[in-house]
């Protein structure tokens, strides 16, 4: 398990997330758009595959395909969920 912050720039705000470095980018994808859906309570319109994760720092989209440790993910990395 990775603890990485996840920005949202539409919403202004960033997140801290505990996730498994294992699990495909899609998967943590839709997961972490799913949780903070819940939090914000916001509707959810199933449209989660749709976002996509980019690692602030290195300016790289993580490919939905590839595990979180494949794409280079690091405890202390800064995401951003667009």
């Amino acid at each position: 398990m990775l603890q990485v912050d996840i920005e949202v720039p539409v919403m202004g705000r960033t997140y801290e997330f505990l996730i498994d470095e294992n699990l495909t980018v899609e998967t943590v994808t839709v997961r972490v758009a799913s949780a903070i859906c819940i939090k914000e309570q916001c509707m959810s319109s199933g449209n989660e595959k749709n976002f996509m994760l980019w690692d602030k720092e290195r300016r790289i989209r993580l490919l939905p395909e590839k595990t979180v440790s494949e794409m280079g993910v690091a405890a202390g990395s800064r995401l951003l969920l667009i």
